[in-house]
């Protein structure tokens, strides 16, 4: 028989912090969104394909170093539900449904599908996961269910994937 981890033994960081910090880490891109969706203006597609690839990008990655901008802020960190760091693997695993959520939403099919009709401007939400490019319904659907597995059950689905925890930074 495998044995259990140990209980998570640090304080889990709130859900305020957690979208508070979600919503800084959306708000660091809005330059690189706005610049990229005039420099397209007029080629259709074209911005939203830009947008939605870097977006896919920074998503993924934002938490590669253990802090992104926004934990950072609010002074919480990702650690695997051992306790232990979490490993360079599981601080991207954490994040693919984010990314995923990027690249489905910027593909016009998808926005189509879904009722909606995906253009070359992009459309802000201000979402449960803080302000996050969705240009395309699926996108935002993966954000509202990412937030609502972290208002009901205490974490993010990419959370439960990766086995990590948002908790308060140790400052020692």
């Amino acid at each position: 028989m495998m044995p259990q981890p140990a209980p998570l033994s640090r304080i889990k960081a709130t859900n305020f912090e957690r979208f508070a910090a979600a919503f800084v880490d959306g708000t660091m891109l809005l330059p690189v969104y706005v610049a990229v969706m005039f420099a397209t203006n007029g080629i259709p597609y074209l911005g939203t394909a830009i947008v939605s690839l870097v977006g896919a990008g920074w998503w993924l990655l934002r938490d590669a170093t253990g802090l992104s901008i926004g934990k950072k802020t609010f002074s919480l960190e990702v650690i695997s539900k051992n306790g232990a760091a979490a490993s360079r693997n599981q601080l991207i695993k954490r994040n693919y449904t984010l990314a995923a959520a990027m690249i489905f939403g910027g593909i016009p099919m998808t926005g189509l599908l879904n009722g909606g009709f995906v253009t070359s401007k992009i459309i802000w939400e201000i979402g449960v996961l803080g302000v996050v490019p969705i240009v395309g319904k699926f996108g935002g659907f993966v954000s509202l269910v990412e937030g609502a597995w972290l208002l009901f059950r205490g974490e993010r689905y990419g959370d439960r994937l990766a086995n990590t925890a948002v908790v308060k930074k140790l400052w020692t």
